[in-house]
């Protein structure tokens, strides 16, 4: 069952350098999901080993498609997804949990579309909220991601409903992590 998964996480990487099936990319991302949801109970560190690090991982699909605007749609459902998947396995996310975050962020600061970027925020505060110990502010780079919120909802040009995550965003910060903001301002 690993191997159908590998197998999708393969087929969704394929959308990248080929756009002639792109509309079936939203369903391979569906696959992967019930994949998952269907087996994470036995296989879970398989399961997350295969879509968090592995070669063809969906945190890679990521990075790599942000220009391609044509995966739009796949990037904004694989968020959700992987929003979704961290609610599922909780606090046993923790040895991805960073990459997520991470992917994640860069996903906000790079991506053109405002439904992929409001989508970044929920995996984001849902690791936050786990209050995982290894993930400590300085880790997680909360100074430099508040000065980033701060920037782009002051300059950036992005929806209203980004910005309104934007300020979901500095408050959740604001409460797991009051030191480093206290010393911001």
């Amino acid at each position: 069952k690993m191997q159908v998964l590998e197998n999708y996480l393969l087929e969704l990487h394929d959308f990248i350098k080929d756009n002639s099936s792109i509309n079936n990319s939203q369903t391979v991302v569906a696959d992967i999901k019930n994949v998952c949801f269907k087996e994470h109970d036995t296989d879970f560190g398989l399961c997350s080993s295969l879509l968090f690090h592995s070669e063809h991982s969906i945190l890679h699909f990521l990075e790599s498609s942000i220009t391609n605007k044509s995966l739009t749609k796949t990037r904004e459902d694989l968020i959700v997804f992987l929003s979704e998947y961290i609610d599922s396995v909780g606090s046993r996310i923790q040895d991805y949990a960073l990459d997520i975050k991470n992917t994640c962020w860069n996903v906000f600061r790079k991506d053109q579309s405002n439904s992929v970027r409001q989508a970044t925020f929920e995996p984001i505060t849902k690791i936050i909220e786990l209050g995982l110990k290894s993930l400590d502010s300085e880790t997680l780079n909360i100074r430099n991601m508040t000065e980033q919120c701060i920037s782009e909802y002051t300059c950036g040009k992005c929806s209203q409903t980004v910005k309104a995550s934007i300020l979901r965003m500095l408050g959740v910060l604001a409460k797991h992590f009051p030191e480093p903001l206290s010393q911001k301002t």
